[in-house]
């Protein structure tokens, strides 16, 4: 039976030792899912690594698609000397934390759903909209935050130099 991958944790952890014992080298589950991203066709063109727990799938169709990855692959390094200026990367996101969340908003965002701009809670797999406080997963609410929170989160937006759209009545 084919399960949501967030319902395999345990399995997926299992499946990291024992590709550690064959290998003789560490993988961690994490490093599971990213192999699992770059082999598996519908995770292609994810617009979040947590889209990948969107996917139906089993331990053991997992293991086949990451049976011949090298997965010390993903551990190298990529140095790249150039670094933007701090006047190009001032305001072009800011990280807002209310209530122990963290929100993210990216002032050039691609995707201008549901708001634009719109924040990303990546822990919980959520885009807020800042209109009117409706948090959706993939395009489906998911729930509504309180007022009180929104004005909030929206007030140290605007600290952080955000431009917001009017809250939506």
């Amino acid at each position: 039976m084919r399960r949501k991958l967030e319902l395999l944790g345990d399995e997926l952890d299992a499946l990291a030792e024992k590709l550690t014992g064959e290998r003789g080298y560490d993988v961690s589950s994490k490093d599971i899912l990213c192999a699992l991203i770059l082999r598996h066709e519908a995770l292609r063109d994810i617009q979040m690594s947590s889209d990948v727990w969107n996917l139906d799938a089993s331990v053991e169709s997992i293991e086949g698609l990451v049976r011949t990855f090298d997965f010390q692959e993903l551990r190298i390094e990529i140095v790249h000397e150039t670094t933007l200026p701090w006047q190009a990367r001032f305001h072009t996101k800011a990280n807002i934390k209310v209530k122990g969340e963290v929100w993210t908003i990216h002032k050039y965002d691609a995707d201008p759903f549901p708001s634009n701009p719109h924040a990303h809670n990546f822990d919980q797999n959520l885009k807020l909209d800042l209109r009117n406080g409706d948090c959706y997963r993939g395009r489906v609410l998911q729930c509504t935050l309180p007022r009180k929170e929104l004005i909030e989160i929206r007030s140290r937006c605007e600290q952080r130099g955000v431009v917001l759209q009017a809250i939506a009545v």
